[in-house]
């Protein structure tokens, strides 16, 4: 139930994922609840860093090909794969760091993990988010505006280079900013929560900024994605209307599928928690088990499109796919699939030669 009162200390929402699951150990009834809390937070923890390392390292030895990386969008490409992979490298340390109760007394440990952890995490995270929509755009200019896909690389580094300088000017600002504060929970052990204080006068320009790179990014996936559906169907009004026409749309759908997974998956993962946190404009106790599982099941899927990047733009399209088998690990892959499929062949004659054997 909302609080009459709304303090830092009872506001659910500006919780980070960290804090929020150490509030949730931390406000249990038992000792062995708050043990098994913590283990099944740090299995989802590692289980999406094991998954992010394979889709990654898979993605990079894809993008690396010669085809892929000449061309603008595989250097788009390229850029969003390190830069997930460092996020959820930073999501990692972070976690680790934050468990390691032992250490949270030195003022150097802290300092360390609010400053140049949480700066180091973050800044990757809003990085990717917006080489995304990067990507949305050099894909519909090549579909709907007939750019070359083998054009210069000149602008495409300009653009990743004047967002890096921006993204990282603004972490300058949030690292100077960030004090630590160690919170006491009801098994007594601490955690540190990370708090950013702000001048009167800059808070509404840095909430301002966080909507930026959170929505923003998403609202470009999705006209993107809506305007190459347009520019299927004018396409498609040039066909003579028949009984294959439905047909022959859902084939078009089919065929540019690349372009509509990416960004409905960011959108599916990424929208329902600024909904939630613009929603709950009200402060929400954080006791609140419900709303405090909910706030960290939201912010788990924001990493979903940093840790499937495999899944989400190289398994999709068939060119990608294609030069994904010439590397070696789809090399290696293929390899043990004919000889299981040899050996399955064999096991099925063998098998056939026994049952026609007469007796």
């Amino acid at each position: 139930m909302p609080s009459n009162e709304c303090t830092r200390d009872n506001n659910l929402l500006p919780l980070s994922l960290i804090s929020s699951i150490f509030t949730d150990i931390g406000t249990t009834s038992t000792a062995g609840e708050a043990h098994r809390l913590k283990c099944i937070y740090m299995i989802i923890v590692n289980a999406l860093v094991l998954i992010s390392c394979i889709n990654n390292l898979i993605s990079i030895q894809t993008l690396s090909r010669h085809k892929i990386r000449i061309t603008p969008l595989g250097l788009y490409l390229i850029h969003f794969t390190i830069f997930s992979a460092l996020e959820m490298f930073g999501f990692e340390l972070r976690i680790i760091f934050a468990y390691t109760r032992e250490l949270s007394e030195s003022e150097s440990y802290r300092s360390f993990y609010c400053k140049i952890l949480n700066s180091f995490s973050v800044t990757p995270s809003f990085l990717a988010l917006w080489l995304s929509a990067f990507i949305a755009i050099e894909r519909v200019l090549i579909q709907c505006f007939k750019f070359s896909l083998y054009r210069t690389r000149k602008w495409p580094v300009v653009f990743v280079s004047l967002l890096c300088i921006v993204i990282c000017g603004e972490q300058i600002y949030r690292f100077s900013n960030f004090v630590p504060i160690a919170v006491e929970d009801r098994l007594n052990l601490s955690h540190i929560s990370c708090t950013t204080y702000y001048k009167q006068i800059a808070l509404p320009y840095m909430d301002i900024l966080d909507s930026v790179h959170m929505i923003t990014p998403v609202i470009i996936n999705v006209l993107c994605s809506v305007f190459v559906l347009i520019s299927i169907a004018r396409h498609q009004a040039f066909i003579r209307l028949s009984d294959n026409c439905y047909s022959h749309f859902c084939g078009q759908i089919s065929k540019h599928r690349d372009f509509f997974i990416a960004p409905l998956f960011i959108l599916v993962v990424s929208l329902p928690h600024e909904v939630f946190a613009h929603y709950m404009n009200i402060c929400i106790d954080s006791s609140q088990k419900s709303f405090l599982r909910l706030h960290i099941t939201l912010i788990f899927f924001q990493y979903l499109p940093h840790t499937f990047t495999f899944l989400i733009y190289i398994y999709p399209s068939r060119v990608y796919l294609e030069e994904f088998r010439r590397t070696k690990i789809g090399q290696c892959l293929r390899r043990r699939r004919s000889n299981r499929n040899l050996a399955s062949a064999f096991s099925i004659d063998l098998s056939r030669e026994i049952i026609n054997k007469p007796e």
